[in-house]
This record gives C-alpha cells, structure tokens and sequence, in this order.
C-alpha cells in the first residue's frame, strides 16, 4: 500500500490546501486526510476545523494523542480506524456527533478528555455500529479553562528561582492547568568540595 509522508496542495487549486501536509477542503473547515507516515505522535487539530472526514486518519498508526480545538463538531464514520497507537482525543463542547465505526481496530484508545459536563456529552450524537465507544472512559470536565481551551501536551518549564516543573497550559489562552514539580536530583557523594 501507498503511504503518504504529507500533502502538498498547489495555492490556486480551487477544493483542497494543506496545512502542514495535512489535506484540508479549501475553507479549511473539513479536515480531508491526515497522511499515514508523517510520524508524530501528538496533532493538535486546527481552530478552523469543523468536520473530520471519513477515514481522515485511517491507519496512523504513529498518533498517539489528539487534540481537538474549538469548533469542531463532527467526526464522521471510520475517522480513526486502524490507528493502534492512538491512546486519547480532546474535544471541546462543540462536538455533536461521532460517526460509525470512528475508532473502529483502535487497540489502544482508552481515555475521551471532554471539556462539558456528563450532561451535555449525552446530548452528543455516537451513530452505531461504535463498539469502542462503549468502552472508553470519558472524563468531564476535562481541562476546562474558562475560555473553554483544550490543553497542549506536557512541557518541562522552569521558573525564576530556577525550579523545574512537568506543566500543561491551554493551547490558546496560556492558562495553567496542571502542574507537577520535578524533584531535584540528590548531589552525588564527594562532587562538593572535591579536591581529589
């Protein structure tokens, strides 16, 4: 089978443009292929983006993690199938519907991150055949900043008085949403003061 490394779209076709070698629909509200070997592990899914195409991001078997931004609202059937990496998605309370079989032969996908409540998640449309969605666990309230953002993955910050943190912000607004301090390291025997 062909695998596509990324897209790369002329700037006068009139249907598709790529961003970042992600195929897109020219308003770039549909979000038409993601390619299969372009190998990172995390995406975060552009603002503009409205509706994840059908098998948009079949077989990406390197993505591990998905973050959906604020406009979203449908992920149409086969979205995600056959991604064995992927482990969790973020979605904003925009979403109202997923399609059939969306993560249909996704061995690992375990956890929802949603930003609503339990109430407004029963509200969002899951058409069956969709197996795997009756075995996630959805966690409300996920993140939720109040400007309704989703998180960006870990990073390693470090602050005036020089202590290091694991921390995640809101991928738009900056905000602090959690935050783990790193121990420092005990000084090996005999580096202070060492003469020797």
């Amino acid at each position: 089978n062909l695998i596509f490394e990324e897209f790369s779209v002329l700037p006068d076709n009139k249907t598709f443009t790529d961003i970042s070698g992600v195929l897109f629909s020219k308003d770039e509200k549909t979000l038409v292929k993601y390619p299969e070997g372009i190998g990172y592990s995390t995406y975060y899914v552009p603002e503009s983006v409205v509706t994840v195409a059908p098998s948009a991001f079949s077989s990406c078997e390197n993505l591990e993690e998905i973050i959906f931004r604020c406009k979203i609202a449908d992920i149409l059937d086969n979205a995600f199938s056959n991604c064995t990496g992927l482990k969790s998605i973020t979605v904003p309370i925009t979403l109202k519907s997923i399609g059939k079989n969306a993560f249909i032969s996704c061995s690992a996908f375990n956890d929802i991150y949603y930003c609503g409540s339990e109430e407004t998640w029963s509200d969002i449309e899951i058409l069956s055949p969709n197996t795997k969605m009756q075995l996630v666990t959805v966690h409300y309230g996920s993140y939720l900043c109040e400007n309704g953002h989703t998180p960006g993955g870990w990073k390693i910050e470090t602050s005036a008085n020089g202590d290091n943190a694991k921390v995640k912000r809101c991928v738009f607004c900056g905000k602090l949403l959690e935050s783990e301090p790193i121990p420092h390291s005990p000084a090996k025997r005999g580096d202070a003061n060492n003469d020797s």
